[in-house]
């Protein structure tokens, strides 16, 4: 698979004032015409319910230009959080940065 990515990183609590200029990344990405967008939360501690809700609404919104959404770097906490939701299903997850690399590397 080879497609053009763009990594966003957000850091701390992803809630919802984190979530808004994580739409604005989101949007940003599409413009830059990004076909993968790798979501890093190795430096996020905790994930509240409007942070969950704009990762729901970038699902749509990026699925919706045909382009894919990848989330990797989950520590134990925001893990139990999508697994408690079942979100885990619903997106892609990898345990690293590297691991969404080789993936989106291999044929």
């Amino acid at each position: 698979m080879n497609l053009s990515s763009k990594a966003i990183k957000p850091v701390g609590i992803f809630d919802g004032t984190t979530a808004l200029s994580f739409k604005q990344e989101i949007s940003q990405a599409l413009t830059d015409q990004a076909g993968v967008i790798i979501v890093n939360f190795q430096d996020v501690s905790f994930i509240d319910s409007s942070g969950l809700g704009a990762l729901v609404a970038a699902q749509k919104i990026i699925k919706s230009e045909g382009k894919k959404l990848i989330f990797c770097g989950f520590n134990a906490q925001v893990k139990m959080i999508f697994e408690l939701t079942n979100l885990d299903r619903a997106f892609e997850i990898f345990p690293t940065l590297d691991a969404v690399h080789n993936h989106l590397q291999s044929p």
